[in-house]
Parts: C-alpha cells; structure tokens; sequence
C-alpha cells in the first residue's frame, strides 16, 4: 500500500498512515455495524412476531369457522380459510400445519375431528402448491385450484364421514 491510499474491505477501511504502518479505524467502524446488526435484529424480530400473529389468527379463523357452521348447523365446514390464507401467504408446509393445528385443537372438544386433519392438510398442500406455481395469479387458475380442492376434500371426507357418521357432516 502506498502512502495516502485508502482500501475499503467489507466496511473495514484501511488508510496508510506515514512511513508504512497502517491505522484501522474500527471503533467507529464496529460501532456503525453493531447499530446496523441491532436493528435488523429487531426488524427480524419484528417480522417473526408479524408472522407468528398472521398463523395464530388463521388458526382462531379456522376454529371460528368450525364452531360457527356447527351451531348453525350448515351442511358445510367453514374450517379451511384460514388453511387458505396460510398457505397462500407462506407456503404449503405452513398452510399444512395450520391446517392440522386448528384440527387437533378442535379435538379437544370432539376427538373424531382429528381424523379430518387429514383434510385440511390436503387443502394447506394444494393450495401452497398452486401458489407456488402461480396458479392463483387469474381467475382461471383460482377457479381450477378450488375445484382441486373440492374435488380433494370430497375424497378424503367422504370415506371418514361414512365410516364415523352415516354419510353426514355431522353439523345437522
């Protein structure tokens, strides 16, 4: 290095002082970095409570669903939309998981929802997937992901509410 140059290392900068030997400048250096690591850790921790509220709340929607189409006794199960959501959002392992977690919640109070788990896993994988390839990205693509789903649900519930309930949905 000759006299009077400055090298710029990955924030570290080097400046060549008199007679060959070199000053590092890295008191206000590391100090600029700890700032800049601080608040990245607090956007990271930020972002994972954002994240960590967005799946709960689509774990309470998936319950709400579950309990509203039970007391009004629809013929219908409102329990995936927050499956949806989730794995629109963050993908088809997130969306499985949600899926699965407001079931095995739900069988807390009716044990035999923990075999429609199966269900709103299928749903959490289709539509992460269909995401993921940008299906849901024209009306043509959602149309076609909700028949997939329909066609799926039907498939799996169909079989278990033959077997655990006559045939019903057993809301009615």
């Amino acid at each position: 290095i000759r006299q009077g140059h400055i090298i710029c290392i990955r924030e570290l900068h080097l400046t060549q002082i008199s007679h060959g030997t070199e000053k590092i400048w890295m008191t206000w250096l590391f100090r600029k970095q700890k700032r800049r690591t601080q608040k990245e850790q607090r956007m990271k921790r930020k972002k994972d409570f954002e994240i960590s509220f967005f799946i709960v709340g689509c774990i309470l929607m998936n319950y709400a669903g579950k309990m509203v189409a039970e007391k009004l006794a629809l013929p219908i199960w409102l329990d995936s939309v927050g499956t949806v959501f989730t794995a629109y959002v963050f993908g088809p392992v997130c969306g499985a998981i949600v899926g699965a977690t407001a079931n095995i919640i739900y069988s807390l109070h009716a044990p035999i929802a923990l075999l429609y788990c199966l269900t709103n896993i299928a749903v959490g994988v289709t539509v992460g997937i269909c995401a993921r390839k940008g299906f849901l990205r024209s009306v043509f693509g959602v149309l076609s992901t909700a028949f997939v789903v329909t066609v799926l649900s039907i498939a799996i519930s169909t079989p278990l509410n033959y077997i655990l309930a006559d045939g019903m949905t057993g809301n009615t």
